[in-house]
């Protein structure tokens, strides 16, 4: 999805696909600008919606390695105390 952007008219028109934008873009700089390309003319796409936060003892690689070791850890000790009883 993307928006036709004029900054010089400082309007931006509603998200649409590339070639509709394209399209709008042309009109736009035939109608208002006598055919010529204002400054700041541009197609955008959309922000992405950011990714939702991870729990704090994931946040980092180092952290996700620290975590997995000690959650193999306590499970090879289950294990071990298993075989003795």
């Amino acid at each position: 999805m993307y928006s036709y952007r004029c900054e010089q008219c400082r309007t931006t028109w509603p998200v649409t696909s590339r070639r509709e934008a394209e399209a709008e873009r042309k009109r736009h700089r035939d109608h208002v600008h006598a055919g010529g390309t204002p400054d700041g003319d541009s197609i955008q796409q959309p922000p992405r919606p950011p990714l939702p936060p991870q729990p704090p003892f994931l946040a980092t690689p180092l952290r996700r390695a620290v975590s997995t070791t000690v959650v193999f850890g306590a499970l090879a000790l289950v294990i071990w105390f298993r075989t003795l009883a």
